[in-house]
């Protein structure tokens, strides 16, 4: 019988012993996950527009653009690096949680080529001449992009948020087709925001600054 009682009250101790531990261990298990932030349950409500305006620097050279004329025929065009362009960005984005975000884009970034009429006297009797055929497509438009985007939380500024972007894009043009990397940074406030964008183009990359409105559709649904 003494026996017995031993083992019960051992018993008592390991199982209350255990049930300690296993609190403990949940406690701290719920203390870590709270550091992670929330994911959202998946709702059309996240859905959000976006729309960018901005500026694109383009930073070939006069041997990027340099014509290929077949022989025996004459330019009627000839080609000049160009610096800069208007571009835009329109698009759909979804917010997993406060921190992060996808975002799938149709982006416009202008002309990187000045094309300029030669004189048609240069241009043999019967002979329309062939446009050129620059080493760089003559438009960057109907580009597809697909981005991530993470937010740093400030919680003094809980409306002001810097963050970063990096995705990929296609582009498919006559001189130039593929897929490549774009990256950046910029500012947010509200819906508002503020964003350097570079976009990896072959040979050379194209820099943008864009100002952006991100609207929920929740706004439209009202």
């Amino acid at each position: 019988k003494l026996f017995a009682v031993s083992l019960m009250v051992g018993f008592s101790i390991s199982a209350a012993n255990a049930a300690e531990l296993l609190d403990k261990f949940q406690a701290n298990t719920a203390a870590l996950l709270d550091k992670f932030p929330e994911v959202h349950a998946p709702s059309w409500k996240n859905l959000y527009l976006v729309g960018s305006l901005g500026y694109a620097h383009f930073n070939h050279d006069q041997d990027d653009v340099e014509a290929v004329v077949p022989a025996g025929r004459t330019n009627l065009l000839q080609s000049s690096a160009d610096d800069s362009d208007f571009a835009y960005r329109v698009g759909l984005g979804y917010r997993i949680n406060d921190v992060f975000a996808a975002e799938f884009a149709y982006t416009d970034l202008g002309s990187p080529v000045k094309t300029e009429v030669l004189s048609a006297s240069v241009v043999p009797p019967g002979n329309t001449g062939d446009a050129i055929t620059p080493a760089v497509d003559e438009e960057y438009s109907e580009i597809v992009e697909i981005s991530a985007l993470a937010r740093l939380q400030i919680p003094e500024l809980s409306n002001f948020a810097p963050f970063l972007r990096v995705g990929g894009f296609a582009y498919d043009g006559k001189a130039n087709d593929g897929f490549w990397v774009h990256y950046g940074a910029g500012i947010e406030w509200y819906n508002m925001r503020v964003e350097y964008i570079r976009y990896q183009f072959e040979p050379e990359a194209v820099d943008t600054v864009f100002l952006s409105v991100a609207l929920p559709l929740s706004l439209f649904a009202r």
